[in-house]
């Protein structure tokens, strides 16, 4: 399971609301094949990576504008009958869903 996703683009969407009620903006990720992180762009930093079986959890380490003295470690699992996964073991304020990234309405997968 950890090959499939590495070089896979997902939209990092955090489901906390900002002052506004509204939805922080997406985020691009990209999960190297190397095992770091890129978010729109910047410099790949962090980490990621498959833990446990069967239940597979996904490790992701972060931080939203690359800087990485202030990564942030998150968890999330997979979303049954779905490609996307959701955060566990989390603060109200750091839950996300990972959805798999569409370009020009064709879904991208590797």
């Amino acid at each position: 399971m950890c090959a499939e996703l590495g070089g896979q683009w997902f939209q990092f969407q955090n489901m906390s609301t900002n002052g506004w009620g509204e939805l922080w903006p997406p985020i691009s990720m990209l999960l190297t094949m190397d095992g770091k992180v890129m978010l729109d762009g910047q410099a790949p930093h962090g980490e990621w990576g498959i833990v446990g079986w069967p239940n597979a959890i996904l490790s992701l380490r972060f931080h939203f504008q690359g800087d990485e003295t202030k990564c942030q470690q998150m968890y999330f699992t997979k979303i049954p009958q779905a490609d996307a996964w959701a955060t566990i073991r989390c603060t109200p304020t750091w839950a996300a869903v990972l959805v798999p990234k569409i370009r020009q309405g064709i879904l991208v997968i590797r």
